[in-house]
């Protein structure tokens, strides 16, 4: 008798202690018994679904069903009777769960069997995701709008994303590059010893230039090659790490260069300076736009309004010679010198919806420290107000022009102008 009191005891205990566990989760917590009927929630579930738990406990877990999938999810519960184990629910799939007002939201699901006095019940751990699609739908608006092509791949070199650039220059469709490896956009003469690059790269990963003083060629899809700059940055996600490569084609930069570099070989190449690791989905767009290879503010766009600057990255403070505090909240034409702003509120004006992307040259700066920027203005394809400025410093590439200009008008000898 005594040891049947200390077992009934200790069940009791392990209740109450089972409750106290699924009321304190911070997920929303669904037990159902085999028939599907509720027999515990936590209190997460109202403010997500709107049921009070009375309400819920003795009902069918269909209620929670949006219609379309109520009349398969019996069977889809009969599966995993069979083979009940933790796991998330309905993998590859998009979950929605149905509110008491008979609205549906996106939700992750993740089941776990346990036992109960003997009986089997399957705990639902419900999980709202409408944030995490929020800020994966800024990080792809981002990439989307970015004039460089951008490839995403994990660490197994498998491609996870492409941008729209990347089949417009390359001429591939992004349905046929995802889930592939990156060795698909390289010449067969390199395949062999991209993998190994790659494993070095993920074992000390950092933002930087791939291929330094190496020639670079993509492949199209037609077979043809494209030299290109390639530049890499991780991504620490909740996923693993991601490898954020930026392509941009050099074709018409090569011919420069190497026309430039006959007379002065002083011109350096640019190079990207990303930052920060950043390790949740929720933060993705912060690192993308944070390890951008050029300058990059986010701006706000108003009809009749000039432009001004929500955030800067890293880049466009080196750019300017200022920091985020003091770009923030200013409008844009407050950075470009004062003889070019004219230029700049009339190409504005010219196109104040901005149904392309605006590209530009003038000088841009704060007090002492002023350059040579090529802008690039492109309003988001998913917002009204929001958009994007890419600042590119081409210094180097006004000031190697003006030196062509002179020679060319000027005696290499004497330094004379010469006669017309």
């Amino acid at each position: 008798m005594d040891h049947d009191r200390r077992a009934s005891q200790h069940r009791s205990a392990d209740e109450a202690l089972f409750r106290e566990l699924i009321e304190n989760a911070s997920d929303a917590i669904v037990v159902v018994n085999e028939s599907g009927i509720i027999r515990l929630v936590n209190r997460q579930v109202e403010p997500l679904l709107g049921w009070k738990r009375e309400e819920l406990v003795g009902r069918h877990v269909e209620t929670l069903i949006p219609e379309q999938a109520r009349g398969r999810h019996p069977t889809f519960r009969q599966r995993y009777l069979q083979d009940p184990e933790p796991r998330p629910m309905g993998a590859m799939a998009q979950l929605a769960a149905l509110t008491k007002d008979g609205n549906e939201i996106p939700v992750d699901i993740s089941l776990s069997p346990m036992r109960s006095g003997g009986e089997l019940l399957v705990s639902a751990a419900i999980r709202d995701i409408r944030e995490r699609q929020r800020v994966d739908a800024l990080f792809r608006g981002l990439l989307e709008a970015a004039p460089d092509m951008i490839v995403v791949v994990n660490a197994d070199g498998d491609i996870q994303l492409v941008n729209r650039q990347v089949e417009r220059v390359l001429g591939w469709d992004r349905s046929e590059l995802v889930g592939q490896s990156v060795e698909t956009l390289l010449p067969s003469r390199f395949r062999a010893g991209h993998p190994a690059l790659r494993r070095g790269f993920m074992e000390s990963p950092g933002v930087r230039p791939m291929g330094v003083a190496r020639v670079l060629e993509a492949l199209r899809r037609d077979g043809s090659e494209l030299p290109v700059e390639v530049y890499l940055s991780p991504l620490e996600t909740d996923q693993g790490t991601l490898v954020i490569a930026a392509l941009r084609d050099v074709t018409e930069q090569r011919r420069v260069r190497q026309e430039i570099r006959e007379l002065n070989e002083s011109l350096e190449r640019r190079v990207m300076d990303r930052a920060e690791e950043l390790a949740a989905s929720e933060r993705r767009f912060r690192a993308a736009f944070e390890s951008a290879p050029i300058g990059e503010a986010l701006i706000a766009l108003s009809l009749n309004k000039e432009p001004f600057i929500r955030d800067v990255n890293h880049a466009f403070e080196t750019l300017i010679g200022a920091d985020r505090r003091e770009c923030v909240d200013r409008s844009l034409l407050e950075l470009v010198h004062a003889d070019d702003r004219a230029a700049v509120e009339q190409a504005l004006a010219a196109d104040p919806e901005l149904s392309k992307p605006l590209r530009l040259d003038c000088r841009i700066g704060t007090i002492g420290v002023q350059r040579w920027a090529r802008l690039t203005i492109s309003r988001f394809d998913d917002a009204e107000s929001d958009g994007l400025l890419q600042v590119e410093d081409v210094t180097a590439q006004v000031a190697a022009e003006e030196q062509l200009r002179y020679q060319a008008l000027h005696d290499p000898l004497t330094g004379l102008a010469n006669r017309t």
